[in-house]
């Protein structure tokens, strides 16, 4: 008798949860979704895009395409096309101009937080975002018509490449790389400016370096990553190792400046560090234990 009473009562307990369930489903109270669903461009707030616009034209930020610039749940190369380019980078340019100001500035307003900011990166701000996010569009839009380079101020990208924030360093220098070739066309300019970088940014110019076709280039690539390699600066050497799958090397070059890591070795097999360099070199076949035992 008993079972009979709590198999009944099991099997109203699941009706009711499933009607429930279906109540709010079906126009009851919404859930919301996981915090990992959340696009990238709803971790910056409303009112920190409010302070961002109180610096740029009226005529950018009442533009059509300026909520696709401020969206970064929707990619650049997505939107970026044959028939807007042109307008792109005018819209882009002036902003690129307008946030460079604005940082130097007070980070663009953001320089005095509220009570609850525990944390302020003043590497990562929304502004310095939102700029990165303009250079990527100047690049793809200049892609389409590089003579659109010759209405840029190419002392503007320079000040850009000495940024403190690694992906706009990055991706200064790659305007500089190749959109002002008449500048930089010697390994000697390219090196002057990757040496002083770290991190993101001295990866991402060595990856930008290794795509230029001339044998001066190409001998200041290996130089510079023994260089790297030799340094003592972990971030930066892992940030170099985990993107040099993408470097223009052959098997044999790659070997070589390999070498130029076994001094991580001293700080034991255990060694975090160590444990990464060898993780990422040995994706791309490079047996670092073995390079550094000969």
């Amino acid at each position: 008798m008993k079972k009979k009473i709590t198999k009944k009562f099991v099997i109203l307990i699941v009706f009711f949860i499933s009607f429930v369930g279906f109540f709010e489903f079906f126009g009851g109270r919404k859930s919301l979704p996981p915090k990992n669903q959340f696009s990238q461009g709803q971790l910056i707030l409303q009112n920190d895009k409010i302070i961002l616009e109180k610096n740029l034209n009226q005529e950018i930020i009442e533009d059509s395409l300026w909520s696709k610039i401020n969206d970064y749940s929707i990619k650049t190369n997505e939107f970026v096309t044959i028939d807007n380019f042109a307008h792109l980078f005018k819209l882009s340019y002036e902003s690129v101009k307008k946030l460079n100001i604005c940082l130097k500035k007070n980070y663009c307003g953001m320089d005095k937080r509220n009570a609850a900011d525990s944390y302020f990166d003043e590497n990562k701000t929304p502004g310095h975002i939102l700029l990165g996010r303009n250079l990527e569009i100047l690049i793809l839009t200049l892609r389409f018509d590089g003579d659109l380079s010759s209405k840029i101020d190419w002392k503007l990208i320079e000040d850009l490449a000495e940024n403190s924030n690694e992906k706009i360093q990055g991706l200064a220098f790659e305007l500089l790389n190749n959109f002002n070739k008449k500048e930089y066309k010697n390994a000697d300019q390219s090196s002057l400016i990757i040496e002083s970088f770290k991190g993101e940014a001295k990866a991402d110019a060595l990856v930008e370096l290794s795509k230029n076709n001339s044998n001066e280039d190409h001998l200041s690539l290996k130089e510079m990553l023994e260089k790297t390699f030799e340094m003592n600066d972990p971030h930066t050497v892992i940030s170099v190792v985990e993107k040099i799958k993408d470097m223009r090397l052959s098997k044999n070059e790659l070997i070589k400046t390999a070498k130029s890591l076994c001094h991580f070795k001293e700080f034991g097999e255990d060694d975090p560090n160590w444990k990464m360099i060898k993780y990422n070199l040995k994706k791309i076949n490079i047996n670092l234990e073995l390079i550094c035992s000969i």
